[in-house]
């Protein structure tokens, strides 16, 4: 029996890797929800919904003939592309809890499954301290974050009154082709020194970072489509496994063939590293091959080459 799983925010960067993995699985339909088709839509397995989160209407579902979902993902959101951003009230709030509100109150009737993409980021400072996991303590530092735990509480309020299994992903530091827009570690390096500009260091670069590749994301939100989540609400998707950032910026100069010295930065005082517990990740969704960080880091610099 085929089913039917809407993305929301099926243009972004991990919004189009999850369409092009859920439309490639056999007896399933894809619905994506963006403020505007691409200009080759591609897959004819992938139904395309033109509007933005805020004026979604039950129309948009039903002029489609979709009286339900079998499992909505949503990763529809304003999400900061530097820390400049973080703080972006209007947007913010427009997108990541009107916008959320707005989705949840249009469907025709609830979905099987509703599974909300949150963030690392609502975890406070302290608890990266220790090795995360979905015990640690939350205490969003921005209001990015924070709306984003609002938006867990409205999906948990969501579930109670319609029945609807919810599942939220805190995702980890997600990097792959299509983050060119960020200013984040990974893009900000590629693109220093593919200009032959040193890359920056902030420190002696010891700080450690867990990052998962795109198409590793992409799998795990697939999985958790159709996983027996077993009461579960919430799982946090990294790699777990971290790197050092002097690390991580020495495999992207060596794999791009630049050969200077990193520039070196002051240390904020902020700084912290991330470590992650996938156990729960793993005991639910399974386990695969993840993408070797060098390799992930390769295929991007190739991307970055060819925009």
């Amino acid at each position: 029996m085929t089913k039917t799983f809407l993305v929301s925010g099926a243009r972004g960067f991990i919004g189009a890797a999850l369409v092009r993995r859920l439309a490639g699985m056999p007896e399933t339909q894809v619905v994506a929800l963006a403020r505007s088709r691409p200009e080759s839509p591609g897959d004819h397995n992938v139904h395309w919904v033109e509007s933005s989160l805020e004026n979604l209407e039950s129309s948009h579902w039903r002029s489609g003939g979709w009286t339900t979902f079998d499992a909505v993902i949503h990763l529809a959101a304003f999400t900061p592309k530097s820390a400049a951003t973080r703080d972006s009230a209007q947007e913010i709030i427009a997108a990541n809890i009107i916008g959320l509100q707005a989705l949840l109150t249009s469907f025709p009737s609830p979905p099987g499954r509703f599974i909300f993409s949150s963030t690392l980021d609502v975890y406070s400072r302290a608890a990266f301290d220790h090795v995360v996991n979905e015990r640690s303590p939350v205490g969003p530092a921005g209001l990015y974050g924070l709306s984003k735990l609002l938006g867990e509480g409205l999906v948990e309020a969501y579930s109670r009154s319609t029945g609807t299994e919810c599942v939220t992903l805190r995702l980890g530091h997600i990097y792959g082709p299509g983050e060119e827009r960020y200013a984040k570690l990974v893009p900000e390096t590629i693109r220093r020194v593919l200009a032959n500009q040193p890359p920056r260091i902030v420190g002696d670069g010891s700080e450690q970072r867990d990052l998962l590749y795109i198409d590793d994301a992409a799998e795990a939100l697939a999985r958790s489509c159709t996983a027996a989540l077993n009461g579960t609400r919430i799982i946090n998707i990294a790699r777990g496994e971290s790197h050092s950032i002097l690390e991580v910026v020495e495999t992207i100069a060596t794999a791009a063939g630049y050969r200077g010295a990193p520039e070196r930065l002051p240390q904020p005082a902020d700084s912290y590293s991330t470590l992650f517990d996938t156990s729960l990740m793993k005991r639910v969704l399974g386990d695969w091959t993840f993408v070797p960080l060098t390799e992930g880091l390769t295929r991007q610099i190739t991307q970055f080459r060819g925009v």
